[in-house]
């Protein structure tokens, strides 16, 4: 049988190229991936200078500058709401930083506090409807805040109240009360009073509890002097002066220490230092540190919809003050195992530890030379008898 050969058709493939070829022409050219939005935006509810503020910015800062990523940059703004707590006031102070953020394009925003929390939930929509949020500081988180909002996760702030009075039942055996001192006319201040009382209740009523609110400083220094010895004080909040001017963390505590015959202990780092015992503290940095890493894995590629707010309550960390122990003569054996201790002063060895090392290496090496100058006149003396006798024996 004769076989045939079909010859390919040239008239057919050189429409098929043409075509390939203006398909190729209309496709547009590759892009580059847009770089990421490392562009972070962080906004406190209290002022810069405020102890508090200032050590959840540094836990921030610290977390992003552990990250590797050199691109980050930040922005800040602050609502004052510690110490502007009228509500016209508050609502001018959100209006001046709603117009400075209106048009910019952060990749993250994180905020601090309650204050900051509310504001961003309330305005998001008109600022940010896409970027992602951290929170951190947060009193009285639940759920429900945040059930109807997408990219938002953070750490809450929980008191460790059951844990630190159990502490100082365990330091102050015969105390029957503790006074709590605070305020209600703060939203922040009010919260932790409301934490404080919800988490004493179906406690067993060992101690009794008296709340000592928004009290005028005249009549606080008054009970404050008046305290019976099986009391103990817990600082809940900050106080006011007589002139409406509001103590800060250092300055509240050195009065109240002062004027207090009694123990006084708080929940909070910002308060070590200057006059309570301790307790099992919320650290400021601790918050802002979480907030951080969990900021840096959203914007390393996680959803913030997969990513569970944490309970800060186990990064709690008990501290006491050196100081305090000893002037209410609480032993260091009755702290808990890994407790943190400020105001210990430094023994001599920690303080000058170079210069031991160097006069014990100085010391060892001098030792050794004047062993090894021994030895060789030994040698040497052993060296000379035996020549004299050789010497006697010619």
């Amino acid at each position: 049988m004769k076989k045939i050969y079909l010859e390919p058709h040239f008239g057919l493939h050189r429409v098929l190229a043409a075509g390939l070829l203006a398909l190729m022409i209309a496709l547009p050219e590759p892009t580059e991936a847009a770089p990421p939005n490392h562009q972070i935006l962080i906004i406190h509810s209290y002022h810069s200078g405020l102890s508090w503020t200032d050590s959840v910015m540094n836990g921030i800062q610290d977390a992003f500058a552990r990250s590797g990523i050199d691109d980050i940059q930040i922005g800040a703004e602050y609502l004052d709401a510690r110490r502007y707590t009228a509500p016209e006031q508050a609502r001018r102070i959100q209006e001046g930083i709603i117009s400075k953020l209106e048009g910019t394009n952060p990749g993250l925003v994180i905020v601090s506090d309650n204050a900051a929390f509310d504001f961003m939930l309330a305005e998001r929509n008109r600022l940010f409807p896409d970027a992602p949020i951290v929170f951190c500081g947060v009193n009285g988180f639940t759920p429900a805040m945040v059930e109807n909002h997408h990219r938002i996760t953070g750490v809450a702030e929980d008191i460790s109240v059951i844990e630190t009075i159990e502490l100082v039942k365990r330091l102050h055996p015969g105390a029957e009360e503790i006074t709590v001192i605070g305020r209600t006319s703060v939203a922040a201040d009010k919260a932790n009073r409301d934490s404080f009382a919800a988490a004493l209740r179906g406690q067993p009523a060992q101690l009794k509890v008296t709340y000592w609110d928004d009290l005028p400083l005249f009549e606080l220094r008054a009970r404050l002097e008046n305290l019976k010895k099986n009391s103990v004080v817990f600082l809940n909040g900050l106080i006011t002066d007589e002139t409406g001017r509001q103590l800060m963390y250092g300055e509240a505590t050195k009065w109240a220490s002062r004027l207090s015959p009694v123990p006084v202990y708080s929940l909070w780092d910002v308060y070590l230092g200057y006059g309570i015992v301790g307790g099992k503290l919320i650290s400021a940095y601790r918050q802002g540190q979480l907030a951080g890493e969990m900021a840096l894995r959203i914007l390393n590629g996680e959803s913030a919809d997969r990513l569970p707010v944490v309970s800060a309550r186990e990064a709690n960390q008990y501290m006491f003050d050196f100081r305090q122990l000893k002037k209410w003569d609480i032993p260091l054996g009755k702290l808990p195992e890994n407790a943190l201790l400020v105001n210990r002063p430094e023994s001599f060895y920690h303080k000058y530890k170079y210069l031991v090392w160097t006069i014990l290496t100085i010391g060892l090496v001098l030792s050794a030379s004047v062993v090894l100058l021994s030895l060789a006149v030994v040698r040497r003396r052993k060296a000379e008898g035996a020549l004299r006798e050789k010497t006697s024996e010619l």
